[in-house]
């Protein structure tokens, strides 16, 4: 069996490429995240825990933010969400999960999602925070 050490360094190549590679979804909601532009926590992206890259993370809180797209849907990959969100939880990590399609069409209601997870107290959002899209 693998070390954590000897899977996080094999990982870190991996998380690199997907950070480069960033999908249109991820693109959007780092751009709030980053930088503790909104939040004044620190976000990671395409982060390495354990034996697998999340997609952001704030460590310090124990926070993971997972953006789903339709491959999600799929029993393989069902039951591979499961199963790291089973070990994160067990490594003390909350998961908050979003479908692609929520980030586009209410990435305000995902940000308050993200704000309403944090421990109290509750940070003030900061910036320029996306509104509400009305139909």
């Amino acid at each position: 069996m693998r070390s954590f050490n000897q899977t996080k360094h094999k990982l870190r190549p991996l998380a690199k490429i997907l950070r480069k590679n960033q999908t249109l979804w991820e693109a959007k909601i780092w751009t709030h995240l980053r930088n503790q532009r909104v939040f004044p926590i620190k976000f990671k992206r395409q982060y390495v825990v354990g034996k697998f890259i999340v997609d952001f993370c704030s460590p310090s809180h124990k926070l993971v933010i997972e953006l789903d797209g339709g491959r999600h849907n799929a029993d393989t990959n069902l039951a591979q969400d499961r199963q790291r969100d089973k070990y994160l939880r067990q490594e003390g990590y909350k998961i908050l999960r979003f479908w692609n399609n929520e980030i586009e069409e209410n990435l305000a209601g995902a940000m308050q999602r993200i704000r309403e997870s944090l421990p109290p107290p509750l940070p003030r959002l900061r910036g320029r925070v996306p509104r509400a899209q009305s139909r």
